[in-house]
């Protein structure tokens, strides 16, 4: 890299943590200040920053390495998640900003009431939600990030200096010495300015990392022919193309790998994905009111899955022209980046990669302590009664904490990968009681405690009666989707007879829920019975299935268009135009009706 591409880095990294100091009083007023802005963000900011967080700074190196060895429909992996996204948008988003919960975790209270079991519940996900799985998640892209670096910025790989730590010692090499700067900046701005500098910040990466994305992608495209006509046939002199790469649906010539991983995207895996969690949910419990949280979602959806995967997949298909020939299909949107982009250009797209990284750590970071604070201090051990400024002091001491837990995760490189499968089979299998305690009044701490137990126990026997194929040592047949789709039945099947033979009648807690959150819905239909006088929407599960229907039709209509346009596919980009159009018709006509009614928050109940 030339001084002016990290003049252009050093830059960034001073305006995020500028954004830092910018919003510090602000943010140090409360901890809803701190852990939700407020309650102060528009659907544009908050969506806009849930798009941020999920570009990791590896995204565009798995997409482009998938699009040019498998094929275009190799990215079903990530679409397919969009069906659940959707239906988060309109039967989860308005209830999660009406429980007025600053965590996606204090929804348990909300829901279970303050009982002893629902108050261990509560006490363990914060330690394996708030703590291990979000240490996990900043170990890898940390790992994920010293790859990247070593990629883009061809460093040397000799120590600049040693550092004894008593019984072991560390090579610091200039990767490390990066990856330490943006973390600690990361941390500064986080710390100094809660969700509101994360936010901003993640404005701000977002439109950094699409400039430079879509800057190579028409560099690329313009040199290979794309807006002549000459790009295809380029493509089919590549030595070993075939033209399943340009294809949108695996071949279906046999069950493989391929088809199998393709069906169990678009059939079952994104059940998980529709009641939300995690720092998506925190962005909309963020929200000004319920419309604007059900936009912001919406919004992360369509920008997403329909404008952001594009310029990769464009960069990973025609780099095939200029690198037919790669040991490691990961290099190859770096090697696009040093090919094609010149100084000044290469700092703006690097910074962007940098971006990614501190995007995600800066979110983990609030969002983990949240959990820490909100769930298990306050609550538990007497932070309630406490000044406010005490809590915000646990809290940045809370942030460094998960940053020191995150980086003696990240020494087990491994193992870091086999956790994230687990984990993925994990909330599959949890999909359907995720959803359940929202439209059923017989959910309850304990059947979430043994849903919980059950996936665990589930998860861990499939490993032993359904492992991997290998041979040779090497992966011929990945056996996640069977896997999950094992755990997903079973589990539901076990946490359904416990809740039907434990909850015969209703309990004060779910009709305290109903009340409160004035949800329709078959599952309500006794308690619904009971207080004929209680407000509620009866239309709105209708409605909303409606909305998420056309909505699919529309975001998949968009995708699918811009994409066959890019490729010249002009058939199929005239039936995915007019699907689009037509869903998103439908979308306009009937979201309003969903919305009606929903402008006004509901006010937070008082602890008893």
């Amino acid at each position: 890299m030339h001084w002016i591409d990290w003049v252009i880095v050093a830059i960034y990294v001073l305006a995020a943590v500028g954004i830092g100091f910018l919003f510090k009083k602000q943010a140090n007023q409360s901890t809803d200040d701190f852990f939700v802005a407020g309650r102060s963000l528009s659907w544009f900011i908050a969506g806009t920053s849930i798009v941020a967080t999920t570009f990791a700074s590896d995204t565009p190196l798995f997409v482009a390495a998938i699009s040019r060895t498998e094929g275009i429909f190799s990215n079903w992996l990530m679409w397919g998640t969009a069906i659940g996204h959707i239906g988060g948008v309109f039967f989860f988003a308005r209830l999660w900003r009406r429980t007025h919960a600053v965590t996606e975790i204090e929804f348990i209270k909300v829901r279970y009431g303050e009982n002893p079991t629902a108050k261990a519940l509560r006490i363990f996900k914060v330690f394996t939600d708030g703590v291990m799985l979000n240490c996990i998640t900043m170990a890898a892209v940390t790992l994920a990030m010293g790859k990247v670096i070593s990629s883009l910025m061809s460093l040397p790989s000799k120590p600049i200096f040693t550092v004894s730590l008593g019984l072991f010692s560390v090579d610091v090499t200039y990767t490390i010495l990066i990856i330490l700067v943006l973390g600690g900046s990361a941390v500064l701005y986080s710390t100094l300015s809660g969700l509101y500098g994360v936010v901003y910040t993640d404005l701000m990466q977002f439109c950094l990392a699409m400039l430079g994305a879509i800057i190579l992608a028409v560099m690329v495209y313009k040199d290979a022919g794309g807006f002549t006509g000459g790009m295809i046939t380029r493509l089919s002199t590549v030595p070993g193309y075939k033209k399943e790469i340009l294809s949108f649906l695996p071949p279906f010539k046999n069950i493989g790998f391929q088809e199998l991983t393709f069906f169990t995207c678009v059939g079952f895996f994104w059940w998980g994905k529709i009641p939300g969690s995690g720092y998506m949910v925190q962005r909309m419990l963020s929200t000004k009111n319920e419309r604007h949280s059900l936009l912001a979602l919406l919004w992360y959806v369509f920008t997403n899955y329909v404008l952001r995967v594009w310029p990769w997949i464009v960069v990973g298909v025609l780099s095939l022209i200029y690198f037919p020939y790669l040991e490691d299909s990961d290099t190859a949107y770096p090697k696009m980046i040093g090919l094609f982009l010149p100084i000044g250009l290469k700092g703006i797209m690097v910074a962007s990669l940098l971006a990614a990284f501190m995007s995600t750590v800066d979110t983990q970071l609030n969002w983990g302590a949240s959990y820490l604070i909100n769930d298990f201090y306050m609550p538990y051990l007497g932070g309630n009664k406490r000044s406010q400024k005490g809590a915000l002091l646990i809290s940045k001491l809370a942030m460094l904490l998960l940053v020191i837990v995150a980086i003696i995760i990240s020494t087990f490189v491994d193992q870091v990968v086999d956790v994230y499968k687990f984990v993925g089979i994990f909330f599959t299998a949890m999909a359907t009681y995720s959803i359940a305690r929202w439209y059923w009044w017989r959910a309850s701490a304990g059947t979430e405690i043994v849903a919980l137990a059950s996936s665990i126990i589930l998860c861990a026997l499939s490993y032993i009666f359904l492992p991997d194929i290998k041979r040779d040592g090497r992966l011929v047949v990945d056996m996640f989707g069977p896997r999950a789709l094992v755990n997903c039945v079973g589990v539901t099947v076990i946490w359904v007879w416990y809740a039907m033979r434990t909850q015969r009648k209703p309990s004060a807690a779910s009709i305290d829920f109903y009340q409160k959150m004035r949800i329709s819905g078959p599952g309500w239909k006794l308690i619904a019975k009971l207080y004929p006088d209680c407000p509620q929407v009866k239309s709105e599960v209708v409605n909303g299935f409606i909305c998420w229907g056309s909505c699919v039709a529309f975001v998949f209509g968009a995708m699918i268009f811009l994409g066959k346009v890019i490729f010249h596919q002009w058939t199929g980009a005239s039936v995915s135009a007019i699907v689009m159009v037509i869903g998103g018709y439908i979308l306009y006509k009937t979201m309003p009706k969903l919305l009606h009614g929903s402008e006004e928050p509901m006010q937070r109940v008082p602890d008893p």
